[in-house]
C-alpha cells in the first residue's frame, strides 16, 4: 500500500514547501524579525506543518480517483491545501502583521496557494516519475 514512491513524494513535497516558505518569509520579506519567540520554534512548527500538509497531498494524489495525471492531481490538491492552510491560519489570527490590510491578506493567500501548488507539483511529479521507473524496471 505505501511504497517507496509514497515516502519519497511525501518528503520531497515537504522539503520544497519548507524551503519556499523559508525563502519567502526569511529572505524576501524579513518576517522573522517580527516574531517575539525563538525562531527555532517557528522553524520547527513550519517543518511539522509542511510534513503534515505534504502527507495529506500525497494521500489525496494516491487515493482520490480523478481522471487526470499525477502531476495535475498534485498541483490541484497542493493549491487546495495551501488555500485551506492559509484560511486556518487567518481564522486563528496567525500573521506576521499586527493589523494586515486586505492587500496583505490577498497577497499572503496567493503566496500560500502557490506554495502549496509547488509542493503538490513535486509530490505529483515524483509520484509520476517513480511510477514510470517502476513500470519500466518490471518489463
Amino acid at each position: 500500500m505505501f511504497e517507496r514512491r509514497f515516502f519519497l513524494a511525501w518528503l520531497l513535497g515537504a522539503i520544497v514547501m519548507y524551503l519556499a516558505s523559508y525563502s519567502w518569509h526569511a529572505i524576501f520579506l524579513n518576517d522573522f524579525q517580527r516574531i517575539s519567540y525563538p525562531k527555532d520554534i517557528l522553524l520547527l512548527s513550519f517543518g511539522l506543518i509542511y510534513l503534515i500538509t505534504s502527507l495529506v497531498i500525497v494521500l489525496l494524489v494516491k487515493f482520490v480517483p480523478i481522471n487526470i495525471s499525477f502531476l495535475q492531481r498534485g498541483i490541484l490538491f497542493g493549491c487546495g491545501a495551501g488555500f485551506f492552510l492559509y484560511l486556518v491560519a487567518f481564522s486563528f489570527g496567525i500573521t506576521f502583521y499586527a493589523s494586515p490590510s486586505i492587500d496583505h491578506i490577498l497577497f499572503d493567500l496567493s503566496w500560500q496557494t502557490i506554495e502549496g501548488g509547488l509542493g503538490g507539483a513535486v509530490v505529483g511529479g515524483t509520484y509520476a516519475i517513480v511510477s514510470r521507473v517502476m513500470r519500466f524496471s518490471q518489463n
